[in-house]
Order: C-alpha cells, then sequence, then structure tokens
C-alpha cells in the first residue's frame, strides 16, 4: 500500500510542478470549483471492500481469516457541459481467504478484481458560493473483472475468470485547499465499494 500511495503523491506534485513551470493558467471555476475546461485527477481508496465482505467458504467448511487490500481507484474526470464532467475510472483490489477443509487441511482462495467505468458527474455549481467546495452526483457502468485462484484444492478447480457489469450511483464532495490540490469523499455503489476517501489534482 505504501508504495502506491508514493507513486500517486509522486505524479500529483510532478503534475502541479509541471503546471506552474509553464505557466499554466488556473482554469476557469465555477462557483462550486468546477467549471469550463476543468479537469481533475483523482487518486482514492474504498471501503469496504465489497467482494470480500461478501465472499463465503463452501458448506462445511470453517472459515479462519481474510486479508487483502483495496480497492484503490484512479480517476479522470473533464467538463464536458455546463456542470457536468464525464468521469473515466480504473480500480483495483485483492483478497486472500483462509478455510479448514478436513482437519489439518487449509484451503485458500485469491480473488484479485480489475473495474473500468465510465459515468457522468453533475456538479451544483448554482447552488454552492464557496469556490473552494465541489458537490456533486453521479451515475454509470462498471465493468468488474475477477479472477479466482484456488490453493490446495484438487486439480479440477483450475482458475476461474468472471465478469460482471454493475451500476454506477455516487454522491460527493470535494474540498480544495489551494487552486490546485483538493480532498474528496462519496458515497454510493459501483460494485467495489459503498465509500470512497482520497485526494485530486485540478488543472
Amino acid at each position: 500500500m505504501r508504495p502506491f500511495l508514493t507513486l500517486m503523491l509522486f505524479i500529483s506534485f510532478a503534475v502541479a510542478g509541471y503546471g506552474q513551470e509553464k505557466g499554466t493558467p488556473a482554469p476557469e471555476v465555477a462557483s462550486s470549483g468546477f467549471g469550463n475546461n476543468t479537469k481533475i485527477i483523482s487518486f482514492g481508496i474504498g471501503f469496504p471492500n465489497l467482494y470480500r465482505s461478501s465472499y463465503n467458504e463452501p458448506a462445511g467448511y470453517t472459515h479462519i481469516k481474510t486479508t487483502g487490500f483495496g480497492p484503490f481507484y484512479a480517476k479522470l474526470e473533464f467538463s464536458a457541459f455546463k456542470n457536468v464532467g464525464l468521469v473515466t475510472s480504473f480500480a483495483y483490489g485483492t483478497f486472500h481467504y483462509s478455510y479448514f477443509g478436513r482437519p489439518g487441511i487449509i484451503y485458500y482462495d485469491d480473488v484479485n478484481t480489475l473495474a473500468l467505468s465510465l459515468s457522468g458527474n453533475y456538479h451544483f455549481a448554482n447552488l454552492i458560493a464557496n469556490p473552494r467546495l465541489d458537490i456533486y452526483a453521479g451515475a454509470g457502468l462498471s465493468v468488474d473483472y475477477q479472477k479466482y485462484t484456488y490453493g490446495n484444492i484438487p486439480p479440477y478447480r483450475s482458475p476461474e475468470h468472471k465478469a460482471h457489469i454493475y451500476p454506477v450511483l455516487r454522491a460527493g464532495a470535494r474540498y480544495y485547499l489551494d487552486n490546485i490540490f483538493g480532498l474528496y469523499g462519496e458515497a454510493g455503489y459501483d460494485g467495489l465499494s459503498a465509500v470512497q476517501l482520497g485526494f485530486s489534482v485540478r488543472f
């Protein structure tokens, strides 16, 4: 988790430094912090991991523990119409599920999830007078791909691959610390998590 956050912070500062070096003007900002030509890169973490929390061992087996991380999110939003932004999102999460079978035998499943989504956000620019605050709601679709790998299982339990399509429904708020960096939180549903927390870079 630490290497991921370190990389995301490095990318954020690099983007900000490049904009300042080139003398990039501040984006046109509406009363809520979102306006024409606005582009926002966001990195965050979601919880709980809905795949992890809903995963169960086979009947007759005893759960031992579950470990893992994510989902982590990387998102790009850009203004398309007045108060409307288009969002592309990439997410990744994984967990390791251990359980007892016959006495003395431990089984485990590894589940990795990748998700790509496309959605739209409506920003309530006309209702918020604070330029640091951006409140929005959005909807779209997410395609989730899972790989299930089974350990200590007879050969007929080879890795499985599954794909699902989920609706994306969210409401969120972003608060800018300055003209570039902000913190955001979202609540809703996308098949992966119910809540997201993270930071954004506006350029």
